[in-house]
């Protein structure tokens, strides 16, 4: 559940390596994975813009974190 506590803050996330590993396939799927983590598409929080909780159950796009863990948890 989003929380409004009235910080905001944005940090980097950089995702480093060598040119030639991401040939090899384990590797490749996890550069790919971790790109999907942070995906804005899915995530909307990890985009350049500031969005207030309130409004995020009503994007279009929005997927709440708790369905993303269904089966997972109980």
């Amino acid at each position: 559940m989003p929380v409004d506590c009235s910080l905001s803050f944005r940090l980097d996330v950089w995702l480093t390596y060598r040119p030639d590993v991401d040939r090899i396939p384990r590797v490749r799927t996890a550069i790919d994975w971790l790109r999907a983590c942070f995906d804005v598409r899915l995530f909307p929080f990890f985009g350049k813009d500031r969005i207030h909780p309130r409004d995020m159950a009503s994007m279009e796009n929005y997927v709440a974190l708790s369905d993303l863990f269904k089966g997972f948890v109980r």
